[in-house]
């Protein structure tokens, strides 16, 4: 489940919310944030020094480049903030974790240089994501793009009467809101965009293609697929952004060998997120295995020269491509080619766009603290494309 996010490619600048970059590097989207809230941290945590993430106060984000203006701004799934900034804790979450931000967002930056914020800036989607919604969860995986003269966020949540219902296991929909503004108010639909029998569908990442103008959705679709395996799809979705056009599944879990998640002997793959490259062709990245573990990792899978195509995963199917290397880690057969910046643990839920004008392509992602109170954090630098070989430096 996502835990951080970006608005990509001019496409969107994509979309998954980048926020902060510090000076040597910089915690940010994606979401692809845990699919749990309770993995949210408190802005207020703060880890020892030596461990500091950086300034970035949401997890599981999503960054975009704003339409109407030079900077960025990034999402983030819900949490605690200051009052003065999202008002009185809300419905969603426990007592023990009470939350006031539905979709906190942070801006930052200018031009090519994404930047950092250290304070939520408001709430997005402050009356809350619909009537569909069980509101008593929090949300995440907000993916937010600019198509046509407005903005769409995209958002994992709660089917409200699902939780009883033994075949829909506290179902996962993604709904969408409206906004003319970056900043929102966004304002939600009354009922879910994708919401599947068979499976949750979660983890949306929109972003518009640079050639044609189309907007896509990528996301975990567990009805495409069957038993225990989880799929990864893509639609286009229609200029009133209400129908899908075109349908691709790009990627099932039975096409990987390392995203085994031991805790329930389900194949995961989640969190997708599609760039294209400098030669036209389409790369997917995706997250795999258990998000508890230290085996959560980052593959990618490379596709045709559209986004409405086939995928493999790359280079081969047994090893992720990002991963934590060390103890309690993906070993032997199935060890990471490479590790990020920092070789934190359980790096997943990445999202990939690009900067403003000539600033390249940038990752964003989350990792996991595994200490008493373990937390989750977001990272962000600089995605690099060298041959057949990807690479990730510090912004």
């Amino acid at each position: 489940m996502r835990r951080v996010r970006f608005h990509r490619d001019p496409r969107r600048h994509r979309g998954r919310a980048l926020l902060g970059i510090g000076a040597a590097f910089c915690m940010v989207a994606t979401m692809t944030v845990p699919a749990s809230a309770s993995l949210i941290p408190s802005p207020a945590a703060t880890p020892a020094a030596k461990d500091r993430p950086g300034p970035l106060p949401v997890t599981g984000p999503d960054t975009i480049a704003n339409a109407s203006g030079d900077g960025y701004i990034t999402y983030g799934a819900s949490t605690a903030a200051p009052r003065s900034v999202c008002g009185k804790p809300k419905r969603m979450g426990t007592v023990k974790q009470p939350k006031n931000c539905w979709v906190p967002y942070v801006v930052h930056g200018k031009g090519s240089r994404v930047g950092y914020a250290e304070k939520v800036k408001g709430d997005a989607l402050p009356g809350g994501p619909g009537k569909w919604v069980n509101h008593n969860l929090g949300i995440w995986a907000p993916s937010v793009v600019h198509y046509r003269g407005r903005y769409y966020m995209f958002y994992t949540a709660s089917q409200k009467g699902s939780a009883a219902d033994p075949e829909a296991r506290g179902r996962k929909c993604i709904g969408v809101a409206t906004s003319t503004s970056a900043r929102g108010r966004f304002h939600p639909r009354d009922t879910p965009m994708f919401c599947r029998k068979g499976g949750w569908a979660i983890d949306a990442d929109a972003f518009v293609g640079r050639s044609n103008g189309n907007l896509y959705v990528t996301f975990r679709d567990d009805a495409a697929t069957t038993g225990r395996e989880t799929a990864i799809s893509v639609v286009r979705l229609d200029t009133s952004v209400r129908k899908v056009v075109k349908r691709k599944l790009l990627l099932t879990s039975r096409a990987v060998t390392w995203e085994g998640n031991t805790d329930h002997g389900t194949h995961i793959i989640e969190n997708p997120s599609m760039i294209r490259a400098g030669d036209g062709t389409w790369w997917l990245f995706y997250s795999g295995n258990s998000w508890r573990t230290k085996k959560y990792a980052t593959g990618i899978a490379k596709c045709g020269k559209d986004p409405i195509s086939s995928c493999r995963p790359y280079p081969g199917p047994d090893r992720p491509y990002f991963g934590y290397v060390g103890d309690g880690g993906l070993t032997g057969a199935h060890k990471p080619i490479a590790q990020l910046p920092r070789n934190q643990k359980a790096p997943g839920g990445m999202s990939v766009f690009r900067a403003r004008g000539h600033g390249g392509m940038r990752a964003v992602w989350n990792y996991k603290t595994f200490t008493k109170h373990s937390k989750r954090y977001s990272l962000v630098g600089r995605l690099r494309l060298q041959g057949d070989r990807w690479s990730v430096v510090p912004e």
